[in-house]
């Protein structure tokens, strides 16, 4: 997975996979695309015990606020890759 997730072409697999999974059609209104800032910020995470991709926005208060010392350089969370 690690491999395809360096791929460019990787955000449009996953934009079609969710229009695929919403039956064939996602519709966003002209409000909603204003509503997306340049400060949103997207996570993305991939669970190896289910196989699943999950994506999240993300506070970014909560990446300001994580506690610096409780993160492990080099080690990933147990059960994700990002």
């Amino acid at each position: 997975m690690k491999k395809t997730l360096k791929n460019n072409e990787y955000a449009l697999t996953i934009l079609i996979a969710c229009v695929k999974k919403n039956g064939g059609e996602i519709q966003l209104t002209e409000e909603e695309l204003i509503k997306v800032k340049e400060s949103d910020i997207l996570g993305m995470y991939y669970d190896k015990k289910t196989k699943r991709l999950s994506l999240r926005l993300v506070d970014p208060m909560d990446l300001l606020s994580k506690d610096i010392a409780s993160i492990k350089p080099g080690l990933p969370e147990p059960d994700y890759e990002n």
